[in-house]
């Protein structure tokens, strides 16, 4: 009597099960390579969209006080001088608000603001006569479809203003931070982008 040896026995459970772990962890690990460069691709246009709206605010607002040759006022409260006073503690406390007014020599009045309210909160720049006629959105220096002002706990939005003396250039500070529109108003995020800067009033006229 002769037998027949059988070679082709097919693969094992455990063989099987030994590939199936093996395509599921290989599937894994290219799995989180694609999210994560989908992921710092994402973040990179995040950050130029910040970068690009925050400069161009910094650009128009240091632009309008360079043309200005006085502060009017700042949160709705006229400013003589900008001439800081000292507090309980010692430290000089200069005026300083979400809002600030300049004019120029005709006499035409701009305000810039941070305004916070709106949804989403963004910064506007407006001749004084556009809003008092409650001309909407008149000048919004922040593309909304992509960034907004950070009025999170914390995050300074602010206009101020410094003088040495009555006579003196006034020096105006501008703080803000930018989030992406994604980013629930009022929530704090990694993604917040500060921008600040000091605008030397060189056209000073003391009235």
């Amino acid at each position: 009597m002769s037998y027949k040896r059988k070679d082709n026995q097919g693969y094992t459970l455990i063989e099987f099960l030994t590939v199936l772990v093996i395509l599921v962890i290989v599937s894994s690990v290219i799995s989180a390579m694609i999210f994560s460069v989908l992921q710092g691709s994402s973040r990179s246009r995040l950050d130029i969209a910040l970068s690009q709206n925050g400069n161009y605010a910094l650009s128009v607002i240091s632009n309008i006080i360079l043309a200005s040759q006085s502060v009017v006022d700042i949160d709705g409260n006229p400013v003589e001088n900008c001439v800081g006073t000292k507090d309980v503690n010692g430290n000089m406390v200069y005026p300083s608000g979400s809002s600030i007014t300049v004019q120029r020599s005709n006499g035409d009045s701009t305000i810039l603001t941070f305004t916070s309210s709106a949804n989403p909160p963004n910064i506007s720049s407006a001749s004084a006569a556009l809003t008092e006629a409650g001309v909407p959105n008149a000048g919004d220096l922040l593309d909304s479809s992509e960034v907004q002002l950070d009025t999170s706990a914390g995050r300074v939005y602010r206009f101020v203003c410094k003088q040495s003396s009555p006579y003196a250039l006034p020096l105006i500070l501008v703080q803000f931070s930018l989030v992406p529109v994604s980013v629930p108003v009022g929530n704090s995020s990694t993604l917040s982008q500060p921008f600040e800067t000091q605008v030397l009033m060189e056209n000073f006229q003391n009235n």
